[in-house]
């Protein structure tokens, strides 16, 4: 009996997770800039912001971090490493934006042996998200 409704609830958690799959689907689009060292991209489709991911640009490589910051909830900070041209920094914002939202990212160069350096701003992309 145990092993029944032990097996009945694997089956329901798979199908669980597959609609929630299957409801998220593909982004519609995906905005992009790059400039400079840095580059942006924010998946969203009109308004919904589904994340939004900070690369190196090619040939950008840089020791510090990323800052992301937009809409309110999405605001947040990277750890400070080695940044290679396409390893990715995102974060999840799962919802509607108001028209003509601005998400930017800035990266900054910081000294990975004096930490009393003060960080250098090495670059900044922005997507500006509009509705359809």
């Amino acid at each position: 009996m145990a092993k029944a409704r032990w097996r009945v609830r694997m089956v329901m958690g798979a199908v669980g997770a597959t609609a929630v799959f299957l409801a998220s689907g593909p982004t519609a689009f995906a905005g992009s800039a790059c400039e400079g060292p840095v580059c942006l991209t924010v998946d969203n489709s009109g308004r919904y912001v589904a994340r939004a991911t900070a690369t190196p640009a090619k040939g950008g490589d840089f020791f510090g971090y990323f800052e992301l910051h937009g809409p309110p909830g999405l605001q947040g900070r990277s750890a400070a490493r080695h940044w290679r041209a396409g390893q990715k920094y995102g974060m999840a914002l799962g919802r509607v934006v108001p028209d003509h939202t601005k998400i930017c990212v800035d990266s900054w160069k910081t000294s990975e042996i004096n930490k009393d350096v003060k960080p250098e701003h090495y670059g900044k992309a922005c997507v500006e998200v509009r509705g359809q």
